[in-house]
């Protein structure tokens, strides 16, 4: 803070004293937005979902981050596993999100050029259904159960979190989505990082 005048020291503290009392509302687009405008600046993602399909939005979120360089992988376990007729998920992500590429060229010609190699190395998603309970938990967002929580682990090491109620087939006026405050970052992390060792699924 050396050459920084208490006048603006004392504005920020009163600022972050104001924004403890507002509860931020986001929406898979506004997410998306803030992914775009800080994709080089995280570089893991973790999440924890009920429903695998519900990464399958590839008209919302495009994943091109995978190809910066600077991001490491996306860790996600899922609660819910899909009808079993259903392709495996991360062939099915490989698939569509292909597709969406493919259909967009000029776009992404660069991420065609070496897309499986990409997707295998740097996707990872696994069922965890038998550990349900502790994934409820996790989705828990006070007295309200959740669908999804998405943990964006920036370059600087702290960690920006999300928690929304998206589902498969759900209207969107419905969806209703937050970023946490510190302590219950803190216990979700916790939680998580508890479960991930358990199962062997490495961060």
């Amino acid at each position: 803070l050396h050459g920084v005048a208490p006048f603006y020291l004392d504005s920020v503290l009163q600022l972050i004293d104001n924004l403890k009392d507002v509860t931020p509302r986001v929406t898979a687009t506004e997410l998306a937005k803030w992914e775009s405008t800080r994709n080089n600046r995280f570089t893991h993602i973790i999440g924890v979902i009920r429903q695998p399909a519900a990464m399958l939005d590839f008209s919302t979120f495009d994943y091109s981050y995978l190809w910066i360089d600077n991001f490491r992988k996306i860790l996600v376990i899922y609660r819910d596993d899909p009808p079993a007729d259903a392709r495996p998920i991360h062939q099915t992500i490989c698939k569509l999100l292909r597709q969406r590429y493919e259909s967009e060229r000029v776009r992404y010609d660069r991420e065609l050029e070496n897309f499986d190699e990409i997707l295998n190395e740097k996707l990872q998603i696994e069922s965890c259904g038998e550990r349900g309970g502790e994934i409820d938990e996790i989705l828990q967002y006070r007295d309200m159960p959740m669908n999804n929580f998405w943990a964006y682990v920036m370059n600087s090491g702290y960690v920006v979190p999300f928690i929304d109620n998206a589902g498969v087939e759900q209207a969107s006026a419905n969806i209703y989505g937050t970023s946490l405050g510190y302590d219950e970052t803190c216990e979700k992390l916790i939680s998580i990082r508890r479960l991930f060792s358990e199962i062997g699924f490495g961060l």
